[in-house]
């Protein structure tokens, strides 16, 4: 049989009848009528959020909320901006990740600490166990403390060996107290 007498025996449309049917239903119709409207409903509540916002700064609230917020948020004293690269606190923070001997780590964790306060990320705070201060120590663990309630850290073999080698090895005993129970919360 024929290719031409097997669509007429089964009463299919070709594809180029089906093209053209779904080519006149695009054009016009109750697809166009529903595009429209949902582009009225994008439309009018793009023009209320607009008002919105229009009358949130008119009536001077706006101002008054972002004075408060800039009070609140926190200030980087001694933060020096480079013109041709990130700040010196960035630039220090990265050093410290990438510092390979422990006299290099110590020289720039107490660079960092003469200008901010130790950050709350797990790997600087995993590096500063290693500084020799019990000062510095006891702070990083506080912190590590504080992350371990809620995180769970990448490297937790890493900060497990450096924590019970505190333990085990420090002179001061609130540390080693420290160390003790912040292992106790590192997972297994």
């Amino acid at each position: 049989m024929s290719d031409r007498g097997d669509r007429d025996r089964y009463d299919r449309p070709s594809w180029k009848e089906l093209d053209r049917r779904k080519d006149k239903r695009s054009g016009s119709g109750a697809g166009a009528r529903s595009s429209k409207l949902d582009e009225r409903k994008v439309t009018t509540g793009y023009h209320r959020y607009k008002q919105d916002l229009n009358s949130l700064f008119d009536s001077g609230e706006a101002s008054s909320m972002v004075k408060e917020v800039l009070k609140k948020a926190p200030t980087q004293e001694g933060a020096k901006k480079d013109s041709k690269g990130p700040p010196e606190r960035q630039k220090l923070l990265r050093q410290i990740r990438e510092a390979s001997s422990t006299g290099t780590l110590t020289r720039l964790l107490d660079e960092f600490l003469a200008n901010w306060k130790l950050p709350d990320d797990i790997e600087i705070l995993t590096q500063a166990l290693d500084h020799p201060d019990e000062d510095v120590q006891r702070d990083a663990l506080e912190k590590i403390s504080s992350y371990l309630d809620g995180n769970i850290p990448k490297h937790a073999n890493l900060l497990r060996g450096r924590v019970r080698k505190l333990a085990s090895r420090s002179d001061d005993e609130d540390v080693a107290a420290l160390a003790k129970a912040v292992n106790r919360k590192l997972p297994l």
